[in-house]
Order: structure tokens, then sequence, then C-alpha cells
């Protein structure tokens, strides 16, 4: 593995674990609404990372209820240029 590799993996987990502890301390939700994780990451890529699989939606009730996604999830998929290095990471 290369050093630049490895800078990347702890860059990863350094934002993740920020982002973690924000949302246990209530400052975010875990879950974000499609329509906010379109504005965020775009649109393409988002539905892209959930063709492939890459990344699950919930919807949170019935019929008219909002889908949602994970918010670290999002957040390591858009910062992962190697799609491999994050699904062989799972």
């Amino acid at each position: 593995m290369e050093a630049y590799q490895i800078r990347d993996i702890i860059n990863m987990t350094v934002d993740a674990t920020v982002e973690r502890m924000t949302i246990e301390a209530g400052g975010l939700t875990a879950r974000i609404s499609l329509k906010q994780a379109y504005k965020t990451y775009g649109k393409t890529a988002v539905e892209f990372w959930i063709r492939t699989g890459l990344i699950k939606t919930q919807k949170m009730g019935d019929n008219n209820s909002k889908v949602t996604l994970d918010r670290i999830e999002l957040r390591l998929l858009s910062k992962t240029d190697n799609r491999a290095l994050y699904f062989n990471s799972k």
C-alpha cells in the first residue's frame, strides 16, 4: 500500500469519526433525505451509488414518507475515489 493511500484512509476515518461524534452529540441527524443528498453530492453520483448497491435507501413510513440515506456512508462514498477500496472495507 502506498503512502498516499494510507493518508487517504486516515483522513476518511477522521472525517467519519468527527461526523459520528457530531451526530451522537445531537448536532446532525444520522440520516438525510434523498433530496438533500442530491443537493450535497449530486444527483448522478447518488443515483449511481444506489443503483450499484454501494448505499441502501430507507423509507421512514408508508406512502408519502421521505426516502433517507445514511449520512456517514454518503460522506465516505463521496471521498472515496477508489470505489473498490470502499466496497472492500465493508
